[in-house]
């Protein structure tokens, strides 16, 4: 079906196998590699970590970045696909460096928009910052260490985002950011105009779903970030299914599972549903093309 490189990045703010940063070994434990390979991927395993030498959350996330926009690089060029699981959403900064050489856009699931900078956040999270970060709107100076282009702000969809503060928000408002919200993926029209609109200028699309964007009552609770009125698991799929119809998937990023906090393991199993059905929607495209 497809040639995978499952890239995994057991971090969160820094730290190695804390709180969401157990996301990626717990997606591992459950059987994510043999369960694709069963479906017929050709899946390789490609653990990026820290070079151990780095002191802050800041600098640990960019020497991350850094290390994951040069695997997954490599990973495209080789005609492979490159699917990250990060404990942090900061992970897709380096990961779409997959495209970087290429009109693409980013499809961004997430309860919260990431839009925050060092100078609006409330929280001093630096996931907070993660979209802002690949727009170019903080820390510019460190991403010149990642071997990408920025993102254009027309080149970005926000979808499931119903999580803001009050100065993210009206960034948001007066920027050239595409926001669905949840209310706006229940109508399959809806959501399909709103998908090709978005889509027109751009030649492929890349993927992150920070898994906190499914409503924690439908579906389970994802970490301790999530917050009501999210979307349920098929409209999450329905979602990323339509995007891979209108435009070729070029990578994706699952991100921010915290298994602590998903007790009976129901978010544990949305997300092998949602890689599941991500490679089922890239494989046809990828297949005409000879990858």
């Amino acid at each position: 079906m497809i040639a995978v490189d499952l890239v995994t990045v057991p971090y969160d703010s820094g730290r190695r196998g804390y709180r969401m940063g157990a996301g990626p070994q717990a997606l591992l434990r459950d059987g994510l590699v043999q369960k694709l390979r069963a479906s017929g991927h050709d899946v390789e395993l490609v653990p990026v970590e820290t070079s151990g030498t780095v002191k802050d959350d800041l600098t640990t996330a960019f020497d991350l970045a850094a290390r994951v926009g040069r695997v997954t690089r490599a990973s495209r060029s080789a005609g492979r696909f490159p699917l990250t699981i990060s404990g942090n959403c900061f992970s897709t900064v380096g990961a779409f460096a997959c495209v970087a050489d290429e009109p693409a856009g980013v499809l961004w699931l997430d309860a919260h928009g990431d839009l925050n900078t060092p100078d609006t956040t409330e929280s001093g999270f630096l996931d907070g910052m993660a979209a802002a970060t690949l727009l170019g709107w903080c820390h510019a100076d460190r991403t010149r260490q990642i071997p990408s282009a920025l993102l254009a702000e027309s080149a970005l969809m926000l979808a499931g985002a119903r999580d803001f503060d009050a100065a993210e928000s009206a960034a948001l408002k007066r920027s050239a950011v595409t926001l669905l919200s949840p209310a706006g993926t229940i109508d399959p029209a809806t959501c399909a105009t709103a998908l090709q609109t978005f889509a027109a200028p751009l030649k492929m699309i890349y993927l992150h779903v920070d898994l906190d964007v499914l409503d924690p009552e439908q579906v389970g609770r994802a970490n301790e970030f999530a917050s009501p009125g999210g979307l349920s698991l098929k409209q999450v799929v329905d979602l990323l299914m339509a995007a891979g119809a209108i435009l070729p998937i070029a990578g994706m990023t699952i991100s921010a599972y915290d298994p602590a906090v998903d007790a009976a393991g129901a978010v544990r199993r949305a997300a092998t549903d949602i890689i599941t059905a991500v490679l089922q929607a890239a494989a046809p495209r990828r297949a005409m093309n000879g990858q």
